[in-house]
């Protein structure tokens, strides 16, 4: 099959255009290198391309596609196997903390000081750094996992294991995760109560966890738990 190359300027993407051709295996084979060399030139259909149609590294490509983060970490962790020095500082600073973790986990495997900046301050990404990087508390991140009532919840559950020690900041969320929390630290949280009794379950259970009335029972209704 003959391309026109001038036909497939004319598209609005002709680097997806070529790798759908190549994709749909139109040729079977990899695409004559005047095609190849329009699809590098987009980071995310160079990925793509290689791996899917060359299935391994495409050498002439890499300097376009590192020169997006998102896509240059995919390229890393399926393609090259390894790390890729020369896009860390971007992909830290690209605001994808969810690539950048799972980049850090697949080939760092413990703390990385110097994405810890970027990640302390996404909520859910601090508390699951602090529970399977960290192994412990993460003091300096814990005002931003604490702005966020689940994660304030798995936070204390997985990480801090009931064993606060100080005060913690009222968040005004869903009750049932209060009443979680508080079960778990095995003692009074005052500053959540006007949550907890939002719900009229969780207030009961609450009760009885604290102070040991059984409000269902005083008025007739089913044992709480």
């Amino acid at each position: 099959m003959k391309l026109s190359l001038d036909k497939i300027l004319k598209f609005d993407n002709p680097s997806y255009e070529l790798y759908n051709i190549a994709h749909k295996r139109i040729f079977k084979r990899r695409l004559p290198r005047e095609y190849e060399k329009i699809i590098m030139i987009d980071p995310k259909w160079a990925y793509e391309y290689a791996e899917n149609i060359i299935k391994g590294r495409w050498k002439e490509a890499e300097p376009y596609i590192m020169k997006d983060p998102e896509q240059a970490a995919y390229y890393a962790m399926c393609i090259m196997e390894r790390r890729w020095p020369e896009i860390e500082l971007s992909l830290i600073q690209s605001g994808d903390l969810g690539v950048l973790y799972n980049y850090m986990e697949l080939f760092i495997g413990d703390r990385w000081p110097v994405a810890e900046p970027y990640i302390k301050k996404h909520s859910c990404l601090a508390y699951v750094y602090a529970k399977n990087i960290i192994h412990n508390r993460w003091i300096e991140a814990e005002p931003y996992i604490l702005k966020d009532s689940w994660n304030t919840y798995c936070y204390i559950r997985d990480v801090v294991k009931g064993k606060w020690q100080g005060n913690l900041p009222p968040i005004c969320s869903s009750g049932w995760q209060f009443s979680h929390a508080v079960n778990l630290l095995r003692r009074e949280w005052p500053e959540t109560e006007p949550a907890i009794l939002q719900s009229i379950y969780e207030s009961a259970k609450y009760t009885k966890k604290r102070f040991g009335i059984d409000i269902y029972k005083l008025y007739g209704f089913n044992k709480i738990e």
